[in-house]
């Protein structure tokens, strides 16, 4: 821990300013409160403990599929850079984001790769990264497409151990990013296992039937740890032993805390700037010990879904006797991230859903909703600069509010009445806190009971300031807000949104827990009253409710049981013939959404056509049927995936253009010839993720049908066969100031026709070369057949 420096008061009842970071203490003894308080809003709950104790784990075995491997090696960061880098946090930095240009993109990547077939008929890839001197690395994986039966692996090249992870838990974290609205690229980004070293190969290996161009992978970043998963730092950021964190802190393991010790776990992530950091978490019951890894951190640890993801915890890891300094050989690491359920800077408090099952042995550690009172004695289990576990012993001093000073991290706190305070300040008689003790559980001791009433934000005591504060969030605000939503269980009783309608928009409630798109069902309170508000996207409107409400104002529902309520947004109610400007054509549309009028983006008139709401592997169409020979003009727009969710265009069938990205208006044509035809324009998803609005568009569509579009096509047909050099396809056709023309970006030539003359454009401005009378053409290619 790094402590800055504050101004303190001598008064007693003094506030400081501190660093979000948690401080040292000094020294005491265990002590125990009275008589259990009355109950609060509900009664506390008891610790469960699932399985046997724990023992020694080999890991078990994993084929590795690759041979050899190309190597992507960094220039080596030196130690004074990295100390640059770790500036004082109150999470416990352990490691830094690095770039890798050599495979920043999934063309690079693809290259690294160096896919060759399996014995059983598949393929497999695989990179080795280099970064010295790392004491451990992690590789962020930016997913742009990938088979959900792929398997990755990750391991070091010198060691036994192989970590494999299935395609498909890596699109469902991705999924859960995504569902969380955060569609950019650190959402689609997986982080990979923690490897030890200085070098981590990532393998990729596909099932029969499965090319490599199915996968579009790259590794544009990694986290660089200097400190290894079992060794904290010293210092900033200088890589000790086991057993150095301040000669202050206390063995949990000289005192009585077993059960309370085995529901703590040292959390590792990755931050949004790519650095890996260490905080402390515990593990939590709830009111029917449903067994759910309910887990309490702090929120200035993690905030975001996308930090969520990235999250391992490591269970039982402490000295194996008392003072021995010899890791207990029980200790656990549990991958695959987790679900963020509530974060709130008002009482620093992070509840996540961990997506794997904690390891046999753990407890889910008892609670209490009531208000904690001055000179309660309290306990503190954490991992202070990551060191095994430590406890410190202390009682509440005072009440507080405390708000972030600077961009820092540095906060203040000042005093506050119990009712009101979201922090409790405790001053410890034995043992200390240290960054990485942050977000760790503060024990209320009733009886012979510890209940969890708190979790740690920060504070300023050390070994030589033992009359220093430790700030925790007070629990029984945070359950009272939204924690009791998922603790109360039985409790509880659900309530679920879904949202109906060819419109868009979304449905929250107070209290928190509906956020729908994202989350559309959450428990709440038997009897409580919860009360719905929906907000229409734009070009879109509220329509009304259903089911457990009624009406177009505010849903207000009284949850005596599950319920279940239905939100209905549409568009604007304009026919899609008069938002495509164009009433002389039958329009059709399907697919798994249709197309539908909207007035929000929108090309000519008041109002275009817009693709349907829709999900992976789906599309939208829009068609209409034209008789020609003619011409077909409209206008278009997209905001998709790039390269793989497309806006097309096809004629009787055959696809004509296609479009994907962000774009602006574009007006475009297509040659109708004699008879009737068929044109479709379909939005199609592929199979993982979504950029932009997600969406395509269409507007003002005009058909001129007359002899001389069919005769320009005859045209250009021929001078394609001619002339194959310089009208280079596939060509785009389209309308501009009067010319019809058709775009060979083979060639960056225009061929185009207006007022009887035929014009060719080389791309390099905007006058078009004069070549000839079009009936002079016309006889050319008829004589050649066309």
């Amino acid at each position: 821990m790094a402590n800055r420096s504050m101004n303190r008061l001598l008064a007693a009842a003094a506030w400081c300013a501190c660093v979000v970071i948690a401080g040292c203490g000094g020294g005491g003894q265990d002590r125990q409160d009275g008589p259990a308080p009355a109950a609060g809003r509900q009664g506390a709950v008891e610790p469960m403990t699932l399985g046997a104790a724990p023992g020694a784990e080999s890991a078990p075995a994993i084929r590795r599929a690759a041979t050899d491997s190309a190597r992507v090696t960094l220039d080596a960061v030196p130690a004074e850079a990295v100390r640059r880098r770790g500036k004082p946090d109150d999470r416990r930095r352990i490691g830094v984001g690095r770039d890798v240009a050599p495979t920043d993109t999934p063309g690079k990547t693809h290259a690294h790769l160096a896919w060759r077939p399996t014995p059983a008929g598949g393929m497999v890839g695989a990179i080795a990264f280099e970064s010295q001197p790392a004491q451990g690395l992690r590789l962020g994986v930016l997913v742009q497409r990938l088979p959900a039966d792929a398997v990755l692996r990750f391991y070091a090249p010198a060691s036994a151990a192989t970590l494999e992870v299935p395609a498909r838990d890596i699109l469902g974290l991705i999924r859960r990013n995504e569902e969380a609205g955060d569609t950019t690229a650190a959402g689609r980004t997986y982080w990979s296992p923690q490897v030890e070293g200085a070098r981590i190969t990532m393998e990729v290996e596909l099932p029969p039937g499965i090319g490599a161009d199915a996968v579009a992978l790259s590794v544009p970043r990694l986290s660089h740890l200097f400190a290894s998963p079992l060794a904290p730092s010293a210092g900033e950021n200088l890589p000790l032993a086991l057993g150095q964190s301040s000669s202050c802190e206390v063995d949990v393991t000289c005192h009585p805390y077993g059960a309370e010790s085995n529901s703590v776990a040292r959390m590792s992530y990755v931050g949004t700037d790519g650095g890996s950091y260490w905080c402390s978490g515990t593990l939590l019951n709830d009111r029917v010990s449903s067994g759910t890894p309910w887990f309490l951190t702090a929120n200035h640890c993690v905030s975001r879904q996308t930090v969520a993801s990235t999250l391992e915890t490591h269970w039982f890891l402490r000295s194996a006797s008392c003072n021995s300094g010899v890791t207990d050989p029980a200790n656990r690491v549990l991958r695959g991230g987790a679900t963020l359920l509530y974060a709130s800077s008002t009482t620093d408090t992070s509840f996540l859903r961990l997506a794997a099952t904690p390891p046999a042995g753990v407890t889910y550690a008892a609670w209490s909703p009531d208000a904690l009172a001055l000179g309660s004695a309290v306990a503190g289990i954490h991992h202070p600069r990551g060191d095994l576990q430590k406890i410190s012993f202390g009682s509440v001093a005072e009440f507080g509010d405390c708000r972030v000073t600077d961009p820092s991290g540095a906060f203040s706190c000042t005093q506050a009445s119990p009712s009101s305070a979201a922090f409790v300040d405790v001053r410890n008689t034995s043992g200390i806190t240290e960054g990485g003790s942050s977000g760790s559980a503060l024990f209320r001791t009733i009886g012979a009971a510890r209940y969890v009433v708190g979790q740690l934000y920060g504070g300023n005591a050390s070994c030589t300031n033992s009359g220093g504060s430790n700030f925790y969030g007070r629990f029984d605000v945070a359950y009272n807000a939204a924690l009791h939503q998922w603790l109360d269980g039985g409790a509880s009783v659900t309530l679920a949104v879904s949202r109906a309608g060819s419109g868009q928009g979304s449905v929250a409630s107070a209290p928190a827990g509906i956020s729908c798109g994202s989350s559309c069902a959450a428990p709440f309170t038997r009897g409580a009253t919860v009360t719905l508000s929906a907000q229409p996207a734009p070009g879109s409107t509220f329509g009304g409710w259903s089911g457990a409400c009624s009406g177009t104002g505010p849903c207000v529902v009284t949850m005596s049981g599950a319920q279940s309520v239905v939100a209905t947004f549409s568009v604007a109610t304009v026919a899609l013939a008069a938002a495509l400007d164009n009433t002389s054509l039958a329009w059709t549309s399907g697919g798994n959404a249709p197309f539908a009028a909207q007035n929000s983006i929108v090309s000519y008139g008041a109002a275009a056509a817009q693709s349907g709401a829709i999900g992976s592997s789906q599309s939208s169409w829009l068609a209409t049927t034209v008789t020609g020979p003619g011409m077909l003009t409209f206008d278009w727009k997209v905001s998709s995936e790039a390269n793989y969710d497309f806006l097309t265009v096809s004629l009787d069938g055959v696809k004509q253009l296609a479009w994907s990205g962000e774009t602006d208006w574009y007006t475009s044509s297509v040659s109708i010839p004699a008879g009737v035809h068929t044109v479709r324009w379909q939005y199609t998803k592929d199979a993982l993720l979504s950029s932009g609005r997600d969406a395509g568009w269409v507007d003002h569509v005009v058909f001129v049908a007359d002899a001389t579009a069919r005769d320009v096509n005859r045209v250009f047909t021929w001078a394609e066969f001619a002339y194959p050099g310089l009208f280079k396809g596939p060509p785009a056709s389209g309308t501009y100031q009067d010319y019809t023309y058709r775009y060979y970006p083979g060639s960056g030539n225009y061929l185009g026709v207006r007022d009887g003359r035929v014009y060719v454009h080389n791309g390099a401005s905007w006058n078009f070369l004069d070549v000839g009378a079009f009936g002079d053409y016309l006889t050319t290619a008829s004589t050649a057949g066309f």
